[in-house]
């Protein structure tokens, strides 16, 4: 009679290297692509972020009166007194918001107003908005 046991299909020493071994490139496969996710969703978090305070700074320079708001729509380079800022334009962050004017751009009246909102990640980043605003009670 035969021994029901032999060579019955049991794992070997061998079978069970391979199988870690293929366990093991998987789960390398998989942390590899998790950390690259999470850096990717940090990195669209902070331009987000970096867009928000461009937009804020313009919807901001846009709210003004032209006929009250003479020095503050003067042509120069300006840097935000908070500076570093967080996400929400508060100081004590990571941001650096500054805005450029140039006047009588594309037209006279005209301001021609460039935001600029930049940080490291590690590498330095710069997001930049352009707009364009009346510096007279009407523009042609």
């Amino acid at each position: 009679m035969r021994n029901p046991k032999a060579g019955s299909g049991g794992s070997s020493l061998v079978e069970a290297l391979v199988a870690l071994a293929v366990f093991a490139l998987v789960a390398g496969g998989l942390g590899a692509a998790t950390v690259a996710s999470t850096r990717a969703n940090l990195a669209s978090k902070r331009i987000s972020a970096a867009a928000a305070l461009v937009n804020d700074k313009i919807e901001e320079l846009r709210s003004l009166d032209p006929a009250l708001a003479g020095a503050q729509l003067a042509p120069g380079t300006y840097t935000d007194p908070q500076n570093p800022i967080d996400e929400s334009g508060e100081p004590g962050g990571t941001y650096e918001r500054t805005w450029q004017i140039a006047g009588d751009i594309p037209a006279p009246g005209l301001r021609r107003v460039v935001v600029q909102v930049s940080w490291n990640d590690p590498s330095p980043r710069v997001v930049t908005g352009v707009t364009y605003l009346c510096a007279k009670r009407e523009c042609n």
